[in-house]
């Protein structure tokens, strides 16, 4: 599991480096499967053509158009099924990547708020986006709140 994430990670810092990014490679998804019907499409097109301009008499050309057909509906419902598959694959991974980082940097956020937090604490650097760098604007907002904390004890010290 640690190879597969490694390999996402290198994936995320050289080609999926904002968010924007990442829902557009999300869509492409569903591109691809509006073109997977398409060809799919096509070719049953041309399968009926090439079988209405064969040799074929009215009664052979009946069961050969509804097999086409029927080829036709079970590729359609195949990718119907990959697609299903596919966004809810989709969901989960926006998921882990937005939301889940989204809801640390919150949960860290209200424990300072709230006064019990701790203020050594850093929020992580899990992504390589738009929320990388809120989190690394944080963490130097926190650097720069220490520092000012430590002159404040100090000159109370003295």
């Amino acid at each position: 599991m640690a190879f597969f994430i490694s390999i996402y990670r290198a994936l995320e810092q050289a080609l999926f480096n904002s968010l924007t990014k990442k829902i557009a490679g999300n869509m492409l998804f569903l591109l691809l499967a509006l073109f997977a019907v398409g060809g799919v499409l096509y070719w049953e097109q041309q399968a009926v053509s090439n079988t209405v301009a064969g040799t074929l008499s009215g009664v052979e050309l009946q069961p050969a158009i509804a097999a086409i057909q029927q080829t036709a509906w079970t590729w359609l419902l195949l990718i119907l099924g990959g697609a299903i598959v596919g966004s809810v694959m989709q969901i989960l991974f926006l998921r882990y990547m937005i939301v889940r980082p989204l809801n640390q940097i919150t949960a860290i956020f209200e424990e300072v708020g709230s006064g019990e937090g701790d203020l050594s604490r850093d929020v992580p650097l899990t992504t390589f986006d738009e929320i990388r760098n809120l989190s690394i604007g944080y963490n130097n907002l926190m650097v720069k709140l220490r520092d000012i904390i430590a002159q404040v004890r100090q000159q109370g010290v003295q």
